[in-house]
């Protein structure tokens, strides 16, 4: 567990091909509720990223881009969560099992959970509300470990 519960508070994680549509509109979304949340909350981005979709982030200033990595997990590893609340797009499947294999749990949209067999135990967040408490929740040690021991 002490990979699961050492991790910057301040820190959200993404990895995906940020020139990808559906990655990019995920990172302005969730960049906006997470200013609204709390100003010191940042994401951290790990994946390919050309120079229009790095000006488009750019207007957001709580947007780290480290673009491709050969070791993503140096850079994940720490995160506090991993984002992947798409509401169009597929393959999100690979993003949320690289936090997972991280120790960095994912906070899901219904269509990205949907894409997996059976029940799940992932936090989902469609809407704000969803999405500050998923955050919340995450925040109590029991509540995260608890949470990492299902995804697995």
């Amino acid at each position: 567990t002490s990979k699961i519960t050492n991790y910057q508070d301040n820190k959200f994680v993404f990895i995906g091909h940020v020139d990808y549509e559906p990655n990019l509109l995920c990172l302005i979304n969730c960049a906006d509720m997470l200013k609204n949340i709390n100003p010191n909350f940042r994401i951290t981005v790990v994946g390919r990223c050309s120079r229009n979709a790095a000006a488009i982030l750019d207007r957001h200033k709580n947007v780290d881009i480290h673009g491709f990595v050969d070791d993503p997990s140096l850079i994940l590893s720490d995160g506090y969560a991993g984002l992947a609340i798409m509401t169009i797009g597929t393959g999100q499947q690979n993003k949320v099992l690289d936090y997972i294999s991280c120790g960095v749990p994912p906070i899901v949209s219904s269509n990205v959970r949907t894409a997996y067999p059976g029940e799940t135990p992932f936090l989902v967040a469609d809407n704000f509300n969803e999405f500050q408490q998923s955050i919340k929740f995450l925040g109590i040690k029991d509540n995260r470990v608890n949470y990492m021991r299902r995804c697995f």
